[in-house]
């Protein structure tokens, strides 16, 4: 199947494919030149379980077979504390390293699939934040695992990275960062998710007596380009949060 998702750390590396499943493997050199050198297959399972499943142990290995195949779409290995993440079908799943991947835990709601996840080893314990829609669910990995908090955020978050005690969430039109230990938003910043640039203009001319304005002459070119202070539909695009207005020469 093909590969759709990778992370690697130190000897190991973690593959995620399009059928769902997980395939881990370990060399003690990934130098190509060295003698000697290889790589094998260390383990494999599937990486998908029941919509169902809240994180907690055994998740049911029957229904996750039976269930329809999705592509792991991200993971994680981390070798120091002998774990590896995966995200397939909406759920996310942790994973014991070794040689069948057994799981420990699975992440999800009822109604609500996971759409990210970041995974912060800056401390001794842990911690798993998991994107879903409407919230952010935040998970000590200790014994046993335990949630330690939910933070609201509307909107689906595509990509989700740890900033220290902050999370960085991508999503259509901003970046929000937020501080895991409050809840609170620290900072918002809004753009245009296509980067589309749209130049609008203003014609004026300076009359005798009158000075400059929006009054034009025969010869003047159709004066249907204003230029756009505030965000407005303009020759059919609508200008979203992370538009702004500059004037040419003042």
């Amino acid at each position: 199947a093909d590969v759709t998702a990778l992370d690697a750390q130190g000897a190991w590396l973690l593959l995620g494919t399009a059928d769902g499943h997980l395939r881990l493997y370990t060399s003690s050199t990934w130098r190509v030149e060295t003698p000697g050198a290889s790589v094998r297959e260390f383990g494999r399972a599937r990486a998908h379980a029941p919509p169902s499943a809240v994180a907690g142990q055994g998740a049911d290995a029957e229904a996750a077979e039976s269930s329809p195949a999705e592509p792991v779409i991200q993971v994680s290995v981390h070798p120091a504390h002998g774990l590896a993440v995966a995200l397939c079908g909406g759920v996310v799943t942790l994973h014991l390293l070794d040689g069948e991947l057994s799981r420990l835990a699975a992440f999800a709601t009822e109604g609500s699939r996971a759409t990210a996840f970041a995974l912060s080893a800056e401390e001794a314990t842990l911690r798993l934040c998991v994107a879903l829609a409407g919230s952010l669910a935040i998970f000590r990995l200790g014994n046993p695992v335990t949630q330690v908090r939910a933070i609201p955020l509307e909107g689906a978050v595509h990509d989700l990275r740890w900033l220290g005690s902050t999370l960085c969430c991508a999503q259509n039109s901003a970046l929000v960062l937020i501080d895991a230990r409050t809840g609170r938003r620290v900072h918002d910043h809004a753009y245009l998710p296509d980067g589309d640039v749209v130049e609008a203009f203003e014609q004026e001319r300076w009359l005798p007596l009158h000075g400059w304005g929006a009054r034009f002459l025969p010869t003047d070119r159709a004066c249907a380009g204003r230029f756009v202070v505030e965000p407005v539909t303009l020759n059919g695009t609508v200008a979203t949060a992370g538009w702004r207005g500059q004037r040419d020469g003042d």
